[in-house]
């Protein structure tokens, strides 16, 4: 049985013995990473291979490990210029029985064909034979003045094209890094990728098994939970979780920052889409926004929610924060003597917060300035319906038409986005919010247990969105005015009477504006 594995040191070795001339294999790979692969090994049995087919004995192996072909790195420092010196000064033994074999012609050579070809012209004129594995041909010079020449030129032509082309790519890619911040104009990584997103063997961006328990943890902090009772709800979670909360990498952006001192960096540029985005850009505001909200402010312990809250009430007279005690009922604590139930101060707040109309609350904003752009929109859709039916028209150039509704297209694309821009920026975050606390409230009343505790956590995230402070004029335990001021400047009030409370319209107090210290505005 005839022996073909290229492994077997036995290998050819009939027919080599029966012939005179010596094979030399010549191998090449321009990327240290290769050398990680299998390019010599297939390189290499690719030879022994071609020998067996041709009779050839193997005489020495030649390689070149990451050095270029494109450049001519190999020539400059590398073996193969090592061969063609030896050729040039005439010390190679036998050069008229000598086969140079490599796997393609782009491992000889990736020069431009004219260099190229001038390489192999000297090597067959010192009567040195050259041996393509891909091609299965052995090359001498006599093929020089026959149609074999086309083939080598041929090849040379697109080994060369082959390279540019990866050249152009590679240098595309390592511009988009550059300018996205991501490595440095010398090469080296700027900054690692978020700590939920890996890069796959393709080099794509992609989520891992981080990402889905941030997901869990995000959407519980805007429901108002801090960061112990995040990590104790989901477990597997990095350290750090409120800067990881802050960062813009959430929704998909990188900031490069340069080291501006030892412990300093500022950011350099614009926020560039990088990593695909985790969460949108309206569940980041929301985060921010009940991030905020806890800043500086210590939750309840405990069970319960007791005081929805916390930090938020003042009392008038002294200036001092209000906090719950528990005497014989739950109190607000005001000056010596001056308490209200609390019991009273939250359903008073939260009848407020449930009823009112929030259109009675901000002044009626001017609709965003989308008209325009609307009216503009409609006639580029009427226009491209038009065109494209004369497209089945003979009496138009198709070229025309199709040039005209490309630049229609681009138009009505860039309006789009410039529509969607004017909406996000015109919209109201405290309205938002004001939706959301009412569907909290209505619901909060037939929740029990454990459904309550995450409500009232919930409800307590949104009421600090809401309003920044609650000025407290403490009657008696049953009776108090309250001034509600907003995040946005706005002002309301509220009317404590035993166990009813009024909302009432800005003004409507004079005797507590007065006891404010403030001047009643015309």
């Amino acid at each position: 049985m005839k022996n073909t594995d290229v492994t077997n040191p036995n290998f050819g070795v009939k027919s080599m013995m029966l012939t005179t001339k010596t094979a030399i294999s010549y191998q090449r790979f321009s990327s240290g990473e290769q050398a990680k692969g299998d390019s010599e090994r297939r390189q290499n049995n690719g030879f022994l291979a071609f020998c067996q087919a041709h009779g050839l004995t193997p005489a020495s192996t030649m390689v070149d490990r990451g050095l270029s072909g494109f450049h001519g790195h190999h020539k400059a420092k590398g073996e193969f210029g090592r061969f063609l010196a030896a050729l040039q000064a005439d010390t190679l033994p036998n050069p008229k029985s000598t086969v140079l074999v490599v796997e393609a012609w782009d491992r000889l050579s990736r020069e431009a064909p004219d260099v190229a070809l001038a390489t192999v012209k000297e090597i067959l004129a010192t009567g040195v034979s050259i041996g393509i594995v891909s091609m299965d041909t052995i090359f001498t010079v006599d093929d020089l003045d026959s149609y074999k020449l086309f083939a080598i030129i041929g090849s040379m032509i697109e080994a060369r094209q082959s390279s540019k082309l990866k050249a152009e790519r590679t240098r595309a890619n390592r511009q988009r890094l550059i300018a996205s911040g991501m490595v440095t104009k010398f090469g080296k990584k700027a900054a690692a990728c978020p700590q939920w997103i890996s890069v796959n063997d393709a080099g794509v961006y992609e989520f891992n098994a981080l990402a889905e328990p941030l997901k869990a943890a995000i959407n519980l902090a805007i429901n108002g939970h801090g960061a112990s009772s995040i990590k104790a709800q989901v477990p597997g979670l990095p350290p750090g979780l409120t800067g990881i909360f802050r960062q813009i990498t959430l929704i998909g952006l990188y900031q490069y920052k340069a080291r501006t001192g030892k412990n300093s960096r500022k950011a350099q540029g614009e926020p560039k889409p990088i990593y695909p985005p985790l969460i949108s850009e309206d569940t980041f505001r929301r985060l921010q926004m009940a991030l905020d909200s806890r800043k500086n402010k210590r939750g309840a312990k405990g069970v319960y929610v007791t005081n929805l809250f916390t930090d938020l009430c003042t009392d008038v007279t002294t200036g001092k924060k209000m906090m719950v005690h528990k005497w014989r009922h739950e109190v607000l604590k005001a000056r010596k003597g001056q308490n209200i139930k609390y019991a009273l101060v939250e359903k008073a707040l939260l009848s407020f917060l449930k009823e009112i109309n929030v259109k009675d609350l901000f002044p009626q904003q001017a609709k965003p300035a989308t008209e325009e752009i609307d009216n503009r929109l409609a006639f580029l859709t009427r226009r491209l319906n038009e065109m494209k039916n004369w497209l089945s028209n003979p009496d138009y150039s198709t070229d025309t038409v199709m040039s005209a509704i490309a630049g229609l297209e681009q138009e009505k694309a860039k309006l789009s986005q410039e529509r969607e821009t004017i909406k996000r920026n015109s919209a109201n975050p405290v309205t938002d919010q004001f939706a959301d606390t009412r569907s909290v409230i209505q619901a909060i009343g037939q929740a029990k247990g454990t459904d309550l505790l995450n409500m009232r956590t919930r409800l307590k995230s949104l009421i600090r969105g809401l309003i920044k402070e609650i000025s407290v004029h403490v009657i008696n335990c049953t009776r108090a005015n309250i001034k509600i001021r907003f995040v946005q400047p706005l002002e309301r009030w509220i009317k404590i009477e035993g166990e009813s409370s009024k909302v009432t319209l800005e003004g409507d107090y004079q005797g507590f504006r007065e006891f404010l210290g403030e001047q009643r505005t015309a």
